[in-house]
């Protein structure tokens, strides 16, 4: 597994993201032993217009 590869190369963590609606992810993520640290939102504003 990915997590022993990383252990082996001196990695201290692994991290990844989801979109918040995305539950399917989010449940996997939790099955695989990784924890929520934060959720956020991406704010933009478009200067084109």
């Amino acid at each position: 597994m990915i997590s022993r590869w990383a252990q082996r190369i001196d990695c201290q963590e692994l991290a990844s993201d989801a979109l918040l609606e995305n539950r399917l992810s989010h449940d996997a993520y939790r099955a695989l032993g990784f924890d929520e640290t934060e959720r956020v939102i991406f704010f933009r504003k478009d200067l084109t217009k």
